[in-house]
């Protein structure tokens, strides 16, 4: 797939192109898509299931779909790349900045988060050596590192990282949930899987399979408890 930036025209086959509308949907299911696009990016995706897109159509298909998932727009990659996308990220880094003060190194492990090719894949999301960043990795994936998102809130997908576009849009989505409430999330995805997302460990008390984490790990993160 090639797109002419000057003329606004994507070349690609029709698997491409079906590939990248279907990756437009689920940016538009998970809200992932501009308020301003919105429109423009459904009306795409439902004339592609009643006609042959222009080339144009193509275009914008592409461009609105990499846009959305914090990705860089082939051919305009200058820039692009760590565009502000993960609003109240500040969210985290107090979390992680509160667990500092007791651990060495802090961090949040959502398990089973990442569709994978025959199981779901973890996500670790971790401070950076000088704190001003969070670096995200697929710990059971080499190289692990798939991003990182700086204290701007700007998410960074890291050069030649092997996350497919359907693992990067759940990413951005998941990070977004996060940053936005991320005790909540925590506790959602603790329960989800039975396992604590600070410590990995199972949960086996009836109030941290309830609260979705224990209470050792409440503390170093002042999260409530009980």
């Amino acid at each position: 797939m090639q797109l002419n930036h000057k003329t606004k025209t994507a070349d690609c086959t029709p698997a491409e192109l079906a590939e990248g509308v279907e990756a437009l949907r689920q940016c538009s299911l998970n809200n992932l898509i501009k308020a301003k696009s919105m429109s423009f990016a459904n009306d795409l995706v439902v004339k592609s299931v009643k006609y042959n897109l222009s080339p144009k159509q193509a275009y914008w298909v592409f461009v609105l779909m990499y846009e959305a998932m914090g990705v860089a727009v082939p051919g305009k990659e200058k820039g692009d790349n760590g565009k502000r996308v993960i609003e109240d990220i500040g969210n985290v880094f107090a979390m992680f900045v509160e667990a500092g003060k007791s651990l060495k190194k802090p961090g949040v492990l959502f398990p089973d988060v990442l569709p994978g090719g025959h199981s779901s894949l973890d996500v670790k999301v971790y401070p950076g050596y000088k704190g001003d960043s969070l670096n995200v990795i697929v710990p059971s994936q080499y190289p692990s590192k798939v991003a990182w998102v700086d204290s701007n809130g700007s998410l960074n997908w890291k050069y030649g990282n092997k996350a497919t576009t359907e693992q990067k849009q759940v990413l951005t989505a998941l990070l977004k949930e996060f940053a936005a409430d991320p005790t909540t999330t925590v506790a959602k995805y603790g329960k989800l899987a039975n396992r604590c997302c600070f410590c990995n460990k199972g949960l086996t008390d009836p109030k941290s399979v309830d609260a979705g984490y224990g209470p050792t790990c409440a503390g170093n993160y002042g999260l409530p408890w009980g």
